[in-house]
């Protein structure tokens, strides 16, 4: 994976492992980043979906759960419950998905998206209103600055529990959607979101 190449800290690369986290289908490796001599960072393969993710974690050792409940890991001298509950230890956790530009329709004529129908289950949460944010960042050409809609480079919107669908304007041949969480009793899934436009000039 390009992204662990070039941030992989190759002078502390003995201290890189691997885990299981069986329970989830996957195959977690920790390893130091560049100017860090403990391991900071982590790249994680979902071995049942077949996907790829990342981000920044503590860990220095990791024992998956076969004789206990949850799996247990070591970081900053403390020992650490995984995969219990949804908050960490009463604080909200973040966590974001985020799409790859993509095509609408065949990517050669610009198209008005005017509904999306976002698809993202809350089972599981204790939150009294369980939500996370949408951002939906439209583009007229690959690599050039996304759209500006309504004075915004990015059009953000609330989904909850029962936000069916959400009406916008995003003329563009191509589009990326960002679902970001950072509330406390907060468990979602993101589905597969649906678009609703119609082929459209520029204005």
């Amino acid at each position: 994976m390009s992204y662990v190449q070039q941030h992989l800290d190759m002078s502390q690369a003995f201290k890189v492992f691997g885990v299981l986290n069986k329970e989830f289908n996957e195959v977690w490796w920790f390893y130091p980043s560049k100017d860090s001599d403990i391991n900071d960072s982590y790249v994680t393969y979902n071995y049942k979906d077949n996907l790829w993710f990342y981000g920044k974690l503590n860990r220095s050792a990791w024992l998956d759960a076969n004789l206990r409940q949850f799996p247990q890991a070591v970081g900053e001298n403390t020992l650490f419950d995984h995969e219990s509950g949804m908050d960490a230890d009463g604080s909200a956790m973040e966590s974001f998905i985020t799409s790859s530009d993509f095509d609408i329709g065949d990517g050669e004529k610009f198209t008005l998206v005017r509904r999306i129908i976002p698809d993202v289950d809350f089972t599981g949460s204790n939150a009294a209103e369980p939500h996370v944010k949408m951002t939906v960042k439209p583009r007229d050409f690959p690599g050039s600055a996304y759209r500006i809609e309504d004075d915004k480079n990015v059009i953000e919107t609330s989904v909850g529990v029962y936000t069916d669908q959400v009406y916008l304007r995003a003329r563009a041949r191509q589009i990326g959607f960002k679902i970001t969480s950072d509330s406390l009793g907060t468990m979602w899934k993101l589905g597969s979101p649906r678009l609703d436009g119609r082929p459209d000039g520029r204005r």
